[in-house]
């Protein structure tokens, strides 16, 4: 986990590599083992080519080489060149090294540069191809993971159904979403987005002891405000962007305030026990007002949170309408922390977990209420191509989705459908809905006695529901990809009608998977082709003698006289004509014409030999029987 909290990728790279396999239009999803034998046969391509364009890169070397100079070492340069087969034979050649390290006039300058040119792309040759895994690590776009499947692809479902399957769902992922933020490493009692671990740019927390001034309903005698804002880019969620110019973001304001006590007296038992409640709304279907907790000052209902949640809509889906003081825009959530049985080891003055002056016992202190109210406002905003716009509520959210559907801007739509799904009930409220225990200080003992209080604090509580909120929203795309049976066990998901747009994007959503890598198709079929020519390119040789005849003649003479044979005469005979060499005209010389300067055969009494002399010469032989007709061609 990245505990930066900027996406559940292992690096933020990952996102753009991710990015980059979707816009090729291939992403290609293998087995770890199929991957590797992928790399290791294109690595095997890659040598056999370097060592097949040895001889052509020596070749071209040797053409460079004066001709001239028939010094006894510029020679055995010539025939070290001519007979090294491999680039690995060529960085230990000793006559390469002692014409590079031998000093003379300015030919001789000449020939250390050529020793010096080859023994560099021999060198290249030989340990380049043990870095092209490298070289495709960098080149060739490889995530973890595997591209969803469009049939799996599901929209999640109601959270708060009367079934099993969501109260499954909404219990078991709302308790792996806090384990997720948990573990990220956040330090939730910071006051800035910086301290807390955020790092996104746009990222804000802000936290105030003062009411804020579109809060009328704000406890004036012991105020609490705090904002904590998080942008989530689409790439975050694993979603490819195949749009090079398209930058999606989406960012969530929860801004909490400790609500005024507005209690009420419902009634008054037989024995005297009165039982109270709390009253901030009224009921859309009957008419009297809505009450939404009640409780005696004696029960002490453990530890955890209640809460109340709406959307800023008119709808009559809604089941409370909250009166004047709460009625602003955005997602509206009332969280009720019951805290009774929390005693502290030391006096508390966090407006939220606040303890009395008395103790118990030995420095033992509790809470000065047992429940305390705080109301929650979560508002949202989306920035594309840096043009950002408000978005206060969930049933803005699903407007502004449909504006774009009926722009045709698919992209977008589907992306703000799969945002829209994850806040129909607002994330905060959504994760308190399975909270048991007061979590965020870590420190409880005993269920009873919070032996640190001050490690626990009202803002702490708040960013950590906010940041488990954000861990929602950024495995969302791979929820609704894979679907939610992993927290339903058991229970069939029901996908229902899915649009088109958001079937695409989850073809682009990347669904972790230890055991497969999802690299470009494309990447690699371009590097296979690419090695495939440069290897058929080693292999044109008859092709260039076809086209380029003569001047490849003429060449071919120079190459084939630089073998250990032409040594051998160049040491030994000296113009010797007893001693020399005793091969046949068919052995040394290609078939063909032309005329290269003291380069060729000559007439002796032993016959025909090819040697360096003034009057030397090219030869076209045609055999008739077993006699040999010798005619002289000169250019």
């Amino acid at each position: 986990m990245n505990t930066t909290g900027s996406s559940l990728f292992a690096a933020r790279d990952q996102a753009r590599q991710w990015d980059e396999v979707v816009k090729s239009g291939w992403p290609l999803a293998l087995e770890r083992s199929t991957w590797a034998i992928v790399v290791a046969l294109i690595t095997l391509l890659y040598q056999a080519v370097a060592v097949r364009l040895f001889r052509p890169y020596t070749m071209a070397v040797f053409w460079l080489y004066q001709e001239g100079n028939r010094a006894w070492d510029a020679d055995q340069f010539r025939v070290a060149m001519a007979n090294t087969s491999g680039p690995i034979s060529a960085i230990f050649c000793k006559p390469a090294y002692r014409t590079l390290l031998r000093s003379g006039n300015a030919k001789r300058k000449h020939e250390r540069m050529l020793s010096l040119l080859w023994l560099i792309g021999a060198f290249i040759l030989s340990i380049g191809p043990f870095f092209i895994p490298v070289f495709q690590s960098k080149t060739i776009p490889t995530v973890q993971g595997a591209p969803a499947s469009s049939h799996d692809c599901t929209l999640l479902p109601e959270f708060n159904n009367d079934t099993t399957g969501g109260r499954r769902y909404d219990k078991f992922l709302a308790v792996d979403m806090l384990r997720t933020a948990d573990i990220s490493g956040y330090n939730y009692s910071g006051t800035t987005a910086v301290s807390v671990g955020l790092k996104n740019r746009k990222d804000r927390i802000a936290f105030s002891s003062s009411c804020p001034e579109w809060a009328p309903v704000c406890d004036q005698s012991n105020p609490m405000n705090i904002d904590i804002e998080y942008w989530l880019k689409k790439s975050e969620l694993r979603i490819g962007n195949p749009n090079t110019s398209e930058n999606l973001e989406f960012g969530v304001l929860n801004s909490c305030y400790l609500l005024e006590r507005r209690a009420k007296l419902l009634t008054t038992d037989g024995d005297g026990r009165q039982e109270y409640g709390f009253l901030y709304g009224d009921s859309k279907h009957q008419n009297y007002s809505y009450v939404t907790s009640t409780w005696t000052p004696e029960e002490r209902f453990g530890y955890g949170y209640t809460l109340l949640s709406l959307s800023n809509t008119g709808d009559e889906r809604d089941i409370w309408k909250p009166n004047a003081t709460l009625d602003h825009n955005g997602d509206r959530t009332i969280l009720f922390y019951h805290i009774g049985t929390i005693f502290n080891k030391g006096q508390s003055k966090d407006p939220l977990f606040r303890t009395e002056d008395t103790p118990y016992g030995e420095d033992t202190y509790g809470p000065v209420r047992p429940i305390i109210p705080v109301m929650c406002n979560t508002t949202y905003a989306l920035c594309l191509n840096q043009h950002c716009a408000s978005i206060n509520g969930s049933d803005a959210l699903l407007n502004l989705t449909i504006e774009y559907e009926k722009r045709g801007e698919n992209t977008t739509m589907a992306f703000l459908f799969l945002m829209w799904s994850n806040v129909i009930i607002p994330p905060l409220s959504f994760m308190t809905g399975s909270s048991e225990s007061i979590l965020a200080g870590r420190t409880l003992s005993d269920e009873t006695t919070q032996l640190a209080p001050w490690e626990i604090s009202g803002h702490s509580e708040l960013v950590r529901l906010a940041l488990a909120g954000r861990a929602m929203l950024v495995t969302s795309a791979e929820r609704a990809a894979s679907g939610w049976r992993k927290y339903t066990t058991g229970v069939p998901a029901e996908p229902g009608e899915t649009l088109e747009a958001v079937l695409q994007q989850c073809r682009w959503t990347l669904v972790q998977d230890a055991t497969r890598i999802t690299t470009s198709g494309r990447s690699i079929l371009i590097i296979s082709v690419v090695g495939g020519l440069l290897l058929l390119l080693t292999f044109t040789g008859p092709v260039l003698r076809l086209l380029c005849w003569k001047p490849l003649f003429i060449f071919t003479i120079r190459w084939r006289l630089r073998t250990a044979a032409h040594l051998h005469r160049t040491t030994i005979e000296r113009g010797d004509e007893r001693r020399f060499w005793p091969g046949s005209v068919e052995q040394e010389w290609p078939d063909g014409s032309g005329f290269v300067d003291r380069i060729g055969l000559v007439t002796s009494d032993v016959g025909l030999h090819a040697v360096y002399r003034d009057d030397a010469q090219s030869v076209f032989s045609e055999r008739r029987g077993d006699e040999m007709n010798l005619t002289d061609v000169r250019s």
